[in-house]
């Protein structure tokens, strides 16, 4: 490829375009969408191509510099400038890679416009927090590193943090405010790639005491910085790292089985995606049924990190707001909470949502995540099932008990036929949600 690189511009044109479609890979690792290999690949190009002049930094920045690229991702680059250096090499460079025909999103600033941009353009400041040194001056690279430790270090990340989750909940908007959505955009939407890129960032901005980790990247512990941050278990982590290895198959299955779709994957591509990444029948669902519902459950573990993320960032309410509503039980402003913490009997798990809901009040995020670890000590008997029938004749508030009983995966446990359609797409014109997610939308 670097031999042919250097030949006429149709021939490197043409041997760049074969090698982007099909990029090669070591195989060393799980490559789903091949967005790592490509990615690799554009970084042998770029210092292949890179003139050595002295004076600039070439930074990868965005989805490049997270280190993922798919067959129609742009190429985003930071050039950064250093005192004295000739500006005209940005513009032979950039040229070369147009040449080639990469779509190239790029800025040239040096240090002080990267620090402004740092503290006024959210989209910029994101880029440059997730980039990382391709080639050229290290020392340069180094500079940019410390602009940014200051910046971490001030209050203006904390506004950064706080405008890119707003930012967030506008996309969810947007691109639909549902996980289970029959037509998701497997990047804007909720629990989807621009979510789990959020919690990241969140979390290696937020980080104390951040490792060395990779010295080419902004922040160095950017890689693992959500393991350490929300102290994932063991079991967390291999769970995190299938959740990616979906989402990114998913998305580079998308462009190649329907190049001109964009992100948004509509129900007239499902099948076709589900064969390209070679799903079959399984537990009586049809291989396409089998497909989506992998990309949702993937979803809804991206959609509960960033929710954690939020309430690490949140500041427990005064504890004289705190008020007891029964035994383990416990009101914190307009939420329901455990006193203590995990609940030492197992049916308060359910009694929490009751109480709740006579107190129209919602079970808390934090309770939540309780109730999803401990779902399974609650017994099944007459109990609960009174219980759950006095939720159930409350009058009020019913339907969002449900959700929230859903949310936390009791709701399958003490009606395993409701279990049953958690994540099932059924794709027809009446359902615009998953079958679980409609039923709940149909009883509100």
């Amino acid at each position: 490829l670097a031999a042919a690189l250097d030949e006429a511009p149709e021939t490197s044109r043409a041997a760049w375009l074969r090698a982007w479609a099909a990029p090669p890979s070591e195989e060393i690792e799980a490559d789903p969408g091949a967005a790592r290999s490509r990615a690799a690949l554009a970084d042998a190009l770029l210092r292949h191509k890179w003139s050595g002049a002295p004076g600039w930094a070439v930074v990868a920045i965005g989805g490049y510099g997270r280190g993922t690229l798919f067959p129609g991702s742009d190429l985003d680059l930071l050039l950064l400038q250093g005192e004295g250096a000739d500006p005209a090499v940005a513009e032979r460079y950039l040229r070369l890679l147009w040449d080639l025909g990469l779509e190239v999103g790029h800025a040239v600033r040096d240090l002080a416009a990267v620090e402004v941009s740092l503290r006024r353009d959210l989209a910029s400041a994101t880029g440059t927090l997730e980039g990382r040194l391709v080639t050229g001056d290290a020392r340069l690279f180094e500079s940019l590193k410390g602009a940014v430790a200051e910046f971490r270090a001030g209050p203006d990340h904390e506004r950064f943090t706080s405008a890119k989750l707003a930012e967030a909940d506008e996309r969810h908007l947007r691109a639909g405010s549902e996980v289970c959505l029959l037509a998701p955009d497997l990047k804007r939407g909720r629990g989807q790639s621009r979510d789990l890129e959020l919690a990241r960032l969140i979390a290696a901005l937020e980080e104390e005491c951040p490792p060395r980790g990779d010295p080419l990247r902004v922040l160095p512990g950017w890689g693992s910085a959500l393991e350490r941050w929300l102290d994932l278990s063991p079991a967390e982590w291999g769970r995190l790292a299938a959740t990616e290895e979906t989402l990114f198959a998913a998305r580079g299955a998308l462009h190649e089985v329907a190049p001109t779709a964009g992100e948004r994957l509509d129900p007239v591509h499902q099948r076709a995606l589900a064969k390209h990444l070679g799903y079959t029948e399984r537990d009586g669902r049809l291989a396409v049924e089998v497909a989506m519902e992998e990309i949702y459950r993937a979803a809804k573990r991206v959609d509960l990190l960033l929710s954690r993320c939020r309430l690490r960032l949140t500041p427990p309410p005064p504890a004289p707001l705190s008020q007891l509503l029964g035994p383990g039980v416990a009101s914190s402003a307009d939420f329901v909470i455990f006193d203590p913490s995990p609940p030492t009997d197992p049916r308060v798990l359910l009694s929490a949502f009751e109480l709740a809901q006579a107190g129209k009040r919602r079970v808390a995020p934090q309770a939540l995540d309780v109730v999803r670890e401990l779902r399974g000590t609650l017994p099944l008997d007459a109990e609960t099932a009174a219980t759950f029938r006095r939720l159930l004749r409350g009058g009020k508030g019913v339907a969002q008990a449900l959700s929230d009983l859903h949310a936390s995966g009791l709701l399958g446990r003490l009606l395993p036929e409701f279990g049953a359609l958690e994540c099932l797409a059924q794709a027809d014109p009446y359902h615009v949600y998953t079958v679980d997610e409609h039923t709940l939308a149909s009883l509100r």
